[in-house]
């Protein structure tokens, strides 16, 4: 396990980017848990469950890193979509929405890394994922108010065009798996759906409508807890306040540092990127990860939350294959590296470290 945790930690670091993007939406308020004892937006309505029988998966597309599905509204082919499990929110381009005429339907602010931004809602009865015709599998999006918003500013950073966002909020109400290797997404039926065995099991918390798991990073001043955003809207591997580099210089593997700039939903921040010495998430030991270090959004903050909140982005979830089960409040991780010439062999499923949860339950 040691090597590959070597191994992957040096091809992380090789990685690392000077620019990047996250589109974290968190407008919809979820089930907060229990340090988070903050006020937010009024709740909405929970989104129906997507409608997919439990046979098969739909197939995404890789651009630029991030994963992709091929979309159409109310039977028209509008192009890919992303799947953003930092966003807690539907999204629809504007030029999407004033080409299919969608039906205004109220107006709407959402946080991202760069601050608060308005827009406005459209109703949208029918979203299909996945490529070609039946018999092959295709998901079914809930219909709803989803947000207007301008993505072309996405395109360089994302190196892709999209026509929407697929958000955590319209995937969680059924367990659902994304791997990245295979370029799948399955949404299961909740009846028949079976834990993964060859996983680990992390308790999964929901802070207003976005998934958090818990990671632990080695400091000269003894270990720090920080929750981490599982996002796979954001291409680095791990994004951390900057207030904690301010309050615990020691978490720097290395004085080095580069200079960049995160786009996403409210605008861009700057960044400060470096290299993390040790850090303990979803069971594997991981050193020498690249990090950025950037302002939070500001319903993420340590001022606002009492806790140190980030992300894991896409250098590192790509990695990975992940099972959300929000209702029960776990995710489950398993390895799936796509190439082991690279990562030197498969880890053994055990050795991706004990299940156990945070928190009760």
């Amino acid at each position: 396990m040691k090597k590959i945790n070597d191994v992957m930690s040096r091809w992380l670091a090789m990685a690392c980017a000077l620019g990047g993007a996250a589109l974290v939406g968190a407008c919809a308020r979820g089930p907060d848990f229990d340090q988070l004892k903050t006020a937010g937006p009024e709740p909405q309505k929970e989104a129906a469950a997507a409608v997919v029988s439990d046979t098969g998966s739909i197939q995404l597309l890789r651009r630029g890193g991030y994963l992709l599905a091929e979309a159409e509204i109310h039977g028209v082919a509008v192009g890919p979509m992303l799947i953003d499990t930092g966003a807690s929110l539907g999204v629809v381009a504007q030029g999407v929405a004033g080409r299919l005429n969608l039906h205004k339907n109220g107006r709407g602010r959402t946080v991202g890394v760069g601050g608060l931004e308005s827009f406005d809602y459209v109703e949208v009865d029918r979203i299909t994922l996945g490529p070609g015709r039946p018999p092959q599998t295709r998901l079914g999006l809930p219909a709803g108010r989803r947000a207007a918003l301008n993505l072309r500013r996405f395109d360089k950073s994302l190196r892709a065009g999209i026509t929407g966002i697929v958000g955590f909020n319209e995937l969680s109400p059924r367990p659902f798996t994304l791997d990245a290797a295979a370029q799948t997404l399955t949404v299961h039926d909740p009846s028949a759906f079976r834990p993964p065995r060859d996983a680990a099991r992390e308790r999964l918390e929901l802070y207003r409508g976005l998934p958090l798991v818990r990671a632990e990073i080695r400091s000269g001043r003894g270990p720090v807890t920080v929750w981490l955003l599982i996002d796979s809207g954001a291409d680095r591997a791990i994004t951390l306040p900057d207030t904690l580099l301010r309050d615990h210089p020691g978490l720097a593997a290395t004085r080095f540092s580069g200079r960049g700039r995160t786009q996403g939903v409210g605008g861009g921040v700057a960044s400060t990127q470096t290299w993390l010495g040790q850090i303990r998430l979803f069971g594997l030991n991981l050193e020498s990860l690249p990090v950025s270090f950037e302002p939070p959004p500001p319903t993420l903050s340590h001022g606002e939350t009492g806790l140190h909140i980030g992300r894991v982005g896409n250098q590192l979830l790509q990695h990975l294959r992940i099972t959300f089960d929000a209702r029960r409040r776990w995710v489950y991780v398993g390895w799936a590296g796509r190439d082991d010439d690279l990562l030197g062999a498969r880890p053994h499923p055990q050795s991706l470290g004990p299940q156990r949860a945070v928190g009760g339950g």
